[in-house]
């Protein structure tokens, strides 16, 4: 990991560029050519394809190409960074969910980031425990795990220099954002 400190500017930027190069040389990507999206929509590794489960090294093939693709947008974006600033702004919060997304399971995956300082200073991704049955319960699931970490990060910055500013953290269904504002 490469730091880059800029004291005139007051930023801090952290880069992975070292890494990513090494690691697509190692696996022959050095002239393939960059990708715009970190995983294309075309993928489904799926494990209900009766074919897969005949020949075991042919599950891992649709699962290389998606990892070669991975590669491929490293590629291209091997020279950002993330960088952390002087900013008034308070934490922000974003959290969204995929209803089914589990090829597999049918299961949502939830998926949050919290930003401070112009940077992700808090993320996750990850399957949700249980089935949910419309993309409402899927977010207002997605929005639980979200707060949860919202008032933790609270209690952080709050410990760190005293000011806590309270912060939303909304999704893009209407609904899911009505649940979850205070009744008066």
């Amino acid at each position: 990991m490469e730091i880059w400190r800029d004291r005139q500017n007051g930023t801090l930027s952290l880069s992975q560029k070292g890494f990513v190069e090494k690691l697509i040389c190692k696996f022959g990507m050095s002239k393939a050519k960059a990708v715009k999206t970190p995983f294309g929509s075309h993928f489904k590794l799926s494990s209900e394809q009766k074919l897969i489960n005949r020949v075991p090294y042919s599950s891992v093939v649709g699962h290389w190409k998606a990892a070669k693709w991975v590669l491929r947008y490293w590629r291209g974006t091997s020279d950002y960074a993330i960088m952390y600033g002087k900013n008034s702004r308070p934490v922000q919060g974003y959290v969204d969910a995929n209803f089914a997304g589990d090829l597999n399971k049918r299961r949502s995956t939830t998926g949050f980031v919290f930003e401070h300082g112009n940077g992700p200073i808090s993320w996750m991704s990850k399957l949700q425990v249980t089935v949910a049955l419309s993309t409402t319960e899927a977010e207002y699931m997605a929005l639980t795990e979200a707060t949860k970490e919202a008032v933790w990060l609270q209690g952080l910055m709050k410990e760190l220099d005293g000011k806590v500013r309270v912060l939303k953290v909304g999704t893009h269904e209407n609904v899911a954002d009505m649940l979850t504002k205070p009744y008066k």
